[in-house]
């Protein structure tokens, strides 16, 4: 068994746990992505909120690995009680895991490091998403990364990949115990592993893959498989959409 987590505020923004009709574009989204990892690793895929994530319940329902999704509210405005138990599921690490974005801010979090605002634009700089956060600098459609060195998480994929970004905040400084795989023009830490644990941090969303920019389905696939759990290639579905 999968678990995907979902990161989203409980009452700040749509999220697994929000009722009514402003809730079901999340609740669909999520839904998409879960199927995706069911599809490729073969196993089943429970979407939890983080709010009811904790070590002794993924033991509990057999899970084998753990997504954590990103968010769209700021995690400063979280309860630091709230988050406390899948914090302690990240720095114990006991199962592999993968954070996706906001998740990936939230491990570097757990270790220390605080995610922050990238910056406000340069005087003529074109802002991609002046819808959210007009005026800070960001990162949102498609983009490409640079590969920093040989590593199972980006196996197939050369020294480059396009993947999906949506965010404004990041890791400025790596975490303790932490290697950084790869980087972007306007983001210097846009993937890394801890060094002696299954942890995986991507600042992109390669659940949100397409025909165009297939990439992230690469990625996705490595880590189930890296957790034991991938398909083998020529028995996985495809279901890539546009």
């Amino acid at each position: 068994m999968i678990c995907y987590v979902d990161l989203e505020h409980p009452t700040l923004g749509p999220s697994l746990l929000s009722e009514g009709p402003e809730a079901g574009p999340r609740k669909a989204e999520l839904a998409t992505w879960a199927m995706r990892f069911e599809q490729l690793s073969g196993v089943p895929c429970l979407l939890q909120h983080f709010t009811r994530v904790s070590r002794r319940r993924l033991a509990g329902v057999g899970t084998r690995a753990v997504i954590v999704s990103g968010h769209r509210t700021l995690i400063d405005d979280y309860d630091p009680a709230s988050l406390a138990p899948l914090l302690e599921v990240i720095r114990e690490a006991e199962l592999p895991l993968l954070g996706l974005c906001g998740g990936h801010q939230l491990m570097g979090l757990a270790f220390g490091v605080r995610p922050e605002p990238m910056g406000l634009l340069a005087r003529g700089e074109a802002d991609p998403h002046p819808e959210l956060a007009p005026g800070m600098r960001k990162e949102w459609g498609p983009y490409p990364i640079r590969i920093l060195g040989d590593d199972p998480l980006f196996a197939g994929l050369g020294d480059s990949a396009v993947v999906e970004q949506r965010h404004f905040w990041e890791l400025k400084t790596l975490p303790e115990g932490f290697v950084r795989l790869a980087a972007s023009e306007a983001c210097a830490i846009q993937a890394m592993r801890h060094s002696a644990r299954p942890l995986y941090g991507v600042q992109f969303h390669p659940e949100r893959y397409s025909a165009a920019h297939p990439d992230g389905r690469t990625i996705v696939a490595n880590f189930l498989r890296l957790a034991g759990l991938a398909r083998p290639p020529a028995t996985v579905l495809a279901h890539v959409s546009e």
